[in-house]
């Protein structure tokens, strides 16, 4: 105890202060840790780059986050245009004449009329391809206005084209009413020479034509082939395709 008196001073130099000293500096830390600090400014996130500004501190005691929704900038254009309705006339069905070959012959006609040739006087030998609009039980019969192109041919060699020249018509083409027949002349004989009888369409004046008719011999036409093909004019749609075999000596049609 005497040694203790004696040097009480140099103790609490060397022992005590040091450690009040380190006590005092930890007091402030302490404080700094219990205390909430202010928020951290808010974070945000965006979609293009993903990078995060600002971030708040993670550790320690009360401490608040507060992080916002994810920004999502994305370029979604012009609305989509609504899909066109259909129009009436694309919806409902459209009906065209039933044309059927009903036979093919060789036929004694005459011009009655200009660009009008008809059975009712016989004079010269004609090919006649025969055509009805046959009535059908599971859908609506129609009419139509119907027009025929005729391609002659011998072997694969095309010789002539023309609109065909139906009977008992001045016009290019002819209307056939459901059950009617039609006889479409596809040659003709004047003396020995095969001709064919074709029609064209002139516009003379606005709203106006006229149809004038061309007879064109077809040189050394032994034997060959027309192909036919029926149209329906407001429609525009193919009837009717196919072909037939002539011959000029004798005259004869075949169905091909």
């Amino acid at each position: 105890m005497h040694w203790l008196a004696s040097n009480y001073q140099w103790l609490v130099a060397v022992v005590v202060m040091p450690i009040i000293l380190l006590l005092l500096k930890q007091w402030p830390d302490s404080r700094k840790k219990t205390t909430s600090p202010v928020p951290a400014p808010q974070a945000t996130l965006n979609a293009q780059d993903s990078h995060v500004s600002n971030p708040p501190v993670a550790g320690g005691s009360g401490i608040h986050q507060n992080v916002n929704a994810p920004v999502f900038n994305v370029n979604i254009g012009q609305p989509a245009a609504a899909p066109a309705q259909p129009s009436a006339n694309a919806t409902a069905p459209h009906h065209l004449p039933n044309i059927l070959v009903t036979g093919a012959h060789i036929a004694a006609v005459s011009q009655v009329d200009q660009g009008v040739w008809s059975e009712s006087v016989r004079m010269q030998d004609a090919f006649v391809v025969q055509f009805t609009n046959e009535a059908r039980r599971d859908r609506p019969n129609v009419e139509g206005l119907v027009k025929a192109e005729l391609i002659y041919r011998d072997g694969v060699r095309e010789l002539r084209r023309v609109t065909g020249c139906w009977l008992d018509q001045a016009a290019d083409m002819t209307e056939f009413h459901v059950d009617d027949t039609h006889g479409l002349m596809v040659g003709l004989m004047l003396g020995q020479e095969f001709n064919a009888v074709g029609k064209r369409r002139v516009r003379v004046a606005p709203g106006s034509d006229e149809i004038p008719q061309d007879i064109v011999p077809l040189h050394g036409f032994a034997q060959g082939a027309v192909s036919v093909r029926l149209t329906s004019v407001g429609a525009g749609v193919v009837l009717y395709e196919g072909q037939f075999q002539l011959n000029t000596q004798p005259p004869e049609i075949i169905r091909l």
